[in-house]
């Protein structure tokens, strides 16, 4: 059926197909059922067809599937005779939505019969996209923590979000077309500054965010990160400024703290007694304090920005960068000491710092240890030189002594005495070998003479020979080893009677001291064990350092506090351990552990 023509087939004149195909809407009508009669191109480019793609074909075809059924019954009414407008989703020939405003009526026979609906569809799809686009843009606005408002070239309120009423107190309804120049910077504050500042605007120019303190409704001040941009009109002209506000109050609080914080660190550095340095990657030293400073004999403000060996004497120079290239690479801490001159000693310690997220570098402490070291000499000296001064004269005693036990005298009464000098020659002259020792050991002169010998053999001998220096304790021993050892058979000797004399000594109120003695296949282990006074926890991890002495609280014990010391480094040049497991008022259990290889294998 042609739809220009007439019941009576006179043609309607051409020109209104023409019109019908110049329309912007598209035009499409239907029989009842449905099917195509006549669609203009406007319509069929909408769809991405061509017209004679639709002509006869089903409308119901292109409707978006889920509103088939409403489509439906749309077109009845039209059938029905009813005139509707609605919005109609379509598919398009490429998978696409269209999106139009339609406008349906019934289609009339000239006798007033419907035999079909005709319909002009708008394509709102693009509004619909910028629609929903904009709704979006103004949902992020409303939600966001950040005030964001704007104002006009007259400095007037034209926007405000949720998220300025909420920074600044004042609701839109109270602010809108109100003077808004105290919530912009200082700079935009006239209605001629923010003219100003519109023209760079105009101009092309950036604006920076601009920090200010601000105000809120309640005049309490808040200090605010101000992002500044042009707002346009349709032709391009400038109409306003638009600004995005952030709070950074609490940043500025934190920023505040830390500046302080630093410059309290600064001041403790600086006037800290030891001498502190920053060292960058490149071992350049980029902070320095004033006693380190005073130590290398400089001027703080030459030092900075100086390679860091170039500050130390040059003996030193290689030490250094040796260790600190290590820390960079490894990121281990390290100590170590220098001797800058022949009259100091330094203790440095160098660990890793970060500079920054991207920058390593080099922390180092410096101590001087110089009175510490002279003080540790003196006292070497003092040991050394009392030694030799009383090893001289008792070594004459000693002969005469041995001269006397073989002359006239009546021989009980003589031999009784002689014993006794004997006794405390030998007191004597343990306390300066002991003394002897002690500067032999700082010295690293210190030297074992090993041989084979029975192990138990020595045990036995030690403990007979200690046992009849004492009328009070009774020393009890227990278990056997069966080893032949290769050791300094003295030493080791040593090292027991100064375990046996302490139990006897710190356990005056008992009068039993163990001894027990055990082997395993890699060492022998020997342990003396007393039921007197005790050390308490403290003092445990001491107790082995030199001239290092434990009183208890109710009695002073005679003693220099060395026989533990000289024991310690006589076992560790043994290759062994010493140790000590004691409670306060409990007594205590020394221990020393010897490793060995039995005679055959060791040959």
């Amino acid at each position: 059926m042609n739809l220009f023509q007439k019941e009576n087939t006179t043609s309607v004149p051409f020109s209104v197909e023409q019109i019908i195909e110049a329309a912007y809407e598209g035009i499409w009508a239907i029989d009842s059922t449905g099917q195509t009669l006549f669609v203009n191109d406007r319509m069929a480019k909408m769809l991405g067809y061509k017209t004679k793609d639709l002509i006869g074909k089903s409308v119901y075809n292109y409707y978006f599937s889920p509103d088939d059924q409403r489509a439906r019954e749309r077109i009845g009414k039209n059938v029905a005779g009813e005139t509707l407008e609605f919005t109609s989703r379509f598919k398009k020939k490429n998978g696409t939505l269209l999106l139009a405003i339609a406008r349906t009526s019934p289609l009339k026979k000239p006798d007033g019969s419907v035999y079909g609906a005709l319909g002009m569809f708008t394509d709102i799809t693009e509004q619909s996209q910028i629609e929903a686009h904009l709704a979006q843009l103004a949902s992020i606005v409303q939600s966001s923590e950040d005030a964001i408002y704007s104002l006009n070239a007259t400095g007037h309120i034209q926007t405000w979000n949720a998220g300025a009423t909420r920074l600044f107190g004042y609701t839109e309804s109270e602010i809108l077309q109100k003077k808004g120049f105290q919530f912009m910077p200082e700079n935009f504050q006239t209605p001629d500054r923010l003219k100003k500042s519109i023209q760079l605007l105009k101009d092309g120019q950036f604006l920076p965010p601009i920090e200010a303190i601000l105000q809120t409704k309640k005049r309490q001040p808040v200090y605010m990160s101000l992002t500044i941009s042009k707002v346009k009109r349709g032709d391009d002209s400038i109409e306003g400024v638009s600004v995005i506000g952030r709070d950074i109050t609490h940043k500025k609080r934190i920023e505040s703290d830390h500046r302080k914080l630093i410059a309290e660190l600064n001041d403790l550095i600086e006037i800290a007694p030891i001498g502190i340095a920053f060292i960058d990657s490149h071992q350049v030293c980029t902070k320095i304090n004033k006693t380190l400073s005073d130590m290398l004999g400089k001027n703080v403000s030459e030092q900075r920005n100086q390679p860091i060996v170039d500050l130390f004497p040059s003996k030193c120079a290689k030490d250094i960068s040796r260790h600190i290239s290590a820390i960079l690479k490894k990121r281990t801490i390290h100590q170590f000491e220098l001797q800058p001159s022949d009259a100091h000693w330094w203790t440095v310690i160098c660990y890793p710092i970060q500079l920054s997220e991207i920058r390593s570098g080099v922390g180092m402490i410096v101590q001087d240890n110089t009175d510490q070291k002279l003080i540790e000499k003196r006292k070497d000296d003092f040991l050394s030189m009392t030694s030799h001064e009383l090893k001289t004269p008792l070594t004459t005693i000693k002969a005469f002594t041995q001269i006397l036990n073989q002359g006239a005298l009546d021989k009980p009464t003589t031999h009784k005495y002689l014993t006794k000098i004997d006794q405390q020659i030998n007191r004597l002259t343990k306390l300066v070998n002991d003394l002897l020792d002690i500067s032999k050991i700082r010295s690293g002169k210190i030297a074992i003479t090993p041989e084979w010998f029975s192990f138990d053999n020595l045990l036995s001998e030690t403990i007979s020979s200690y046992q009849s220096t004492l009328t009070a304790h009774k020393i009890i021993s227990r278990g056997k080893t069966h080893a032949q050892v290769f050791a300094d058979r003295h030493r080791l000797s040593q090292v027991l009677t100064n375990l046996l004399s302490n139990a006897v000594k710190y356990s005056p109120d008992y009068d039993t001291v163990e001894v027990e003695v055990t082997a395993n296949p890699k060492d022998i282990r020997v342990s003396v064990r007393d039921y007197g006074i005790g050390i308490n926890p403290a003092n445990q991890k001491r107790i082995f350092q030199s001239f290092y002495r434990v009183f208890d609280a109710n009695a002073e014990f005679p003693g220099l506090g060395i026989g533990l010391f000289i024991a310690s480094e006589i076992i560790k040049l043994h290759g062994g351990t010493i140790g000590v497991q004691s409670r306060l008022g409990a007594g205590s259990l020394f221990y020393f552990s010897l490793p060995y290889e039995t005679k055959n294998s060791s040959s």
